[in-house]
């Protein structure tokens, strides 16, 4: 089966949670100019890359910071990987490097069995014990649903379920404020991944057990190493949170009135994001579908 990549912001569906359901509409940035600009609109102190030109001094660079040290000023990634035209999606940014390895994918995880996992999806998705259910599936994406009930104590109680493997899971609270990335930076998410001791150069460690935690998503750099670290408060213990992974499914359960302090409008509606990836173990790949 084909991986799927479901971003959390850039490509999501914006769901509006209310006492009277939710609704679910598509988001989509178009992916080709993250900022807009093209490789002549950069000014002589900045560089064009990740599709926008971004400041050398944002990155601690000079126009000689590089040549200084007999490198190049390139395009580039965590894993020494270079854009010369700097128009690749990911985690790219101006530095110091003579490499020429070009992007290469990232290792691709055991996927679903085509042969067994389909008849088992209609057990795992089921939405007994839920009042609501939401369809989330877009096309060319994995079937995914929302199951909701609103308790007497004003909680919602959830579960995302995700038609593929885990590669990681996460829902959360659109930050209404970004425009760049479709609610995704500055966004408080809970996120699941099936593994620990994040590097961007290998991914997670899958020898350590996998987790459910609260993360803010930072305000301007995407990337998982800029937010990696879970949020840790007296407010987020009181989220009950959990994750349950298969050969073929995922799924993420919660039951709270917040998320990181932002509490739930019970009353009216929340834009929320979400998101899911089949594909790797780096929490962060970029795909193309709206969700």
């Amino acid at each position: 089966r084909t991986p799927s990549y479901h971003n959390i912001g850039c490509s999501s569906s914006e769901l509006k949670v209310g006492l009277h359901g939710i609704l679910a509409s598509s988001r989509n940035l178009a992916e080709e100019s993250d900022g807009g600009h093209t490789t002549s609109d950069c000014a002589e102190d900045e560089m064009f890359c990740w599709f926008m030109c971004q400041k050398l001094s944002d990155f601690n660079l000079t126009l000689t910071t590089c040549s200084d040290q007999n490198l190049l000023l390139q395009c580039t990634s965590p894993r020494d990987e270079v854009v010369p035209d700097g128009m690749a999606h990911g985690d790219y940014y101006p530095g110091c490097t003579n490499s020429t390895d070009p992007p290469s994918p990232y290792p691709l995880i055991d996927q679903q069995d085509n042969m067994t996992c389909p008849e088992l999806w209609e057990e795992f998705s089921s939405s007994e014990g839920y009042d609501h259910v939401v369809d989330l599936t877009s096309a060319m994406g994995s079937v995914t649903h929302l199951m909701y009930t609103i308790t007497d104590e004003n909680k919602i109680k959830a579960r995302l379920a995700f038609n593929n493997v885990f590669g990681y899971l996460a829902m959360g609270f659109a930050n209404t404020l970004d425009i760049i990335h479709n609610g995704m930076n500055g966004g408080n998410v809970l996120l699941a991944i099936p593994g620990g001791d994040y590097s961007p150069v290998t991914g997670l460690d899958l020898s350590v057990p996998g987790s459910i935690a609260t993360y803010v998503i930072d305000d301007v750099d995407s990337a998982f190493r800029h937010w990696m670290d879970p949020v840790d408060s007296d407010e987020d213990s009181s989220t009950v949170a959990a994750f349950e992974t298969t050969d073929c499914f995922t799924a993420i359960t919660f039951e709270s009135d917040h998320i990181n302090g932002k509490a739930f409008n019970i009353d009216g509606t929340d834009e929320m994001i979400w998101a899911g990836n089949s594909a790797d173990h780096f929490v962060g790949y970029h795909g193309p579908f709206s969700r």
